[in-house]
Order: structure tokens, then sequence, then C-alpha cells
């Protein structure tokens, strides 16, 4: 005696599934300005805005 097991038929759909946004910040990029995964990573790829903390630092040594 054989067992067969049965797996229904999905249709597959027209339009591809798209990933939602990314939720988290990628690390990668956040240390090195670049990550090897490109468009492909699953996390954010947000550029630092240059922080005026040189500025603040040289007013509080005075």
């Amino acid at each position: 005696m054989e067992l067969q097991i049965l797996v229904p038929n999905r249709p597959k759909p027209s339009v591809p599934v798209q990933n939602p946004a990314p939720k988290e910040d990628c690390r990668i990029f956040k240390a090195k300005g670049a990550c090897p995964f490109g468009d492909k990573c699953r996390y954010k790829h947000v550029k630092a805005l240059p922080s005026n903390n040189s500025r603040q630092d040289a007013t509080k040594n005075q």
C-alpha cells in the first residue's frame, strides 16, 4: 500500500507580493554608510543628519 499526500493547488498571484515597509534602521548602513545588501536589504537605509554637537561642545568649554 502506498501513502499519498494531497496538496491543494493554489493559484499564483498575478501581482508579486511586496514586503511591508521596514520598521528598523539598518545597523550596517548606519555604521558604514553602505550596505552590502543594497535595495534587497530588509531594513531602512536612513542617512544620518550632520549633528551640531561640535558647536555645542565648543560653547560649553568656554
